[in-house]
């Protein structure tokens, strides 16, 4: 947070961050990029459009490819969303669960015309993992560690894909909120900028991963893969799990739940507190 807020001050719901929270800016580069969240190794939702967004040159053309089990490219005009001029998007059709892709991201109009692409894609179930200073707790301080460790090394949880934003940026320069890591979070280096990783390998990638990633959100995805495992037909394969953890200690509720559900009690949440 810029400068040195009191807490009620951080804390607040402003207009400059709730204008931010809905656009979530990508981060800008020159050229066409694709924003921070998305990576090589990442799960996208399967069965619904799925979105993809960054940043180009104004004025400039994107084309993204999607090559794999099956073929789909599309083009998005930079600017043509509204509000920032550089931002590009595209939603993707939906695809079951599975399969192995790559997206290819290519300019017309940019001044650096370079090719980004981003390999091993696939489609499953992605959950966002949020809370505050205990959800970031990691898995190297929790009691049953050494069991899950020896399941994720056999491979039980081969399927399970994770991403840690450990910065999250949500708004801009110029609006309220811009969260810093966590005190004393520092992966060893299995979480890079944007960064997918698998939970498989020997004793130095777990080392790096899996006992760097929130306890919390862990349990959730095994216990459900668990589950999953005990319904499947012989035969039958284990729905790909994206894992997006993004904690940020002291945060309160409101700020992780939409305005349209948080203030519409015909949408969303009834007030049974009997406050305002």
């Amino acid at each position: 947070v810029a400068g040195k807020s009191t807490p009620r001050e951080a804390f607040a719901l402003s207009d400059d961050y709730l204008a931010a929270r809905e656009k979530r800016t990508p981060r800008t580069a020159p050229g066409a990029t694709f924003s921070g969240v998305f990576g090589s190794g990442m799960v996208l939702q399967q069965k619904t459009s799925a979105a993809i967004f960054g940043t180009a040159d104004a004025g400039a053309t994107v084309t993204l490819t999607l090559s794999g089990d099956a073929t789909e490219s599309k083009t998005s005009q930079v600017g043509a969303l509204g509000g920032d001029d550089n931002v590009w998007r595209v939603d993707l059709s939906p695809r079951q669960a599975g399969g192995n892709y790559t997206l290819t991201l290519s300019c017309d109009g940019c001044a650096n015309s370079t090719t980004t692409t981003l390999e091993d894609v696939t489609f499953g179930d992605v959950y966002l993992c949020a809370g505050q200073s205990n959800a970031w707790l990691v898995m190297m301080f929790a009691l049953g560690r050494n069991e899950s460790y020896a399941k994720v090394r056999n491979g039980d949880y081969a399927n399970v894909r994770m991403r840690t934003q450990a910065e999250l940026n949500i708004s801009d320069a110029d609006a309220s909120y811009i969260a810093p890591p966590p005190p004393d979070y520092n992966p060893v280096g299995g979480f890079p900028d944007g960064g997918w990783v698998t939970a498989s390998g020997d004793v130095e990638d777990v080392n790096n991963t899996v006992s760097q990633f929130s306890a919390m959100c862990w349990y959730f995805a095994e216990s459900m893969v668990d589950h999953e495992r005990s319904l499947l037909k012989s035969g039958d394969a284990l729905t790909p799990v994206g894992l997006v953890h993004a904690s940020w200690g002291g945060t309160i509720a409101e700020m992780w739940i939409p305005n349209a559900t948080l203030y519409d009690a015909d949408k969303g949440c009834k007030n049974v507190t009997g406050g305002p």
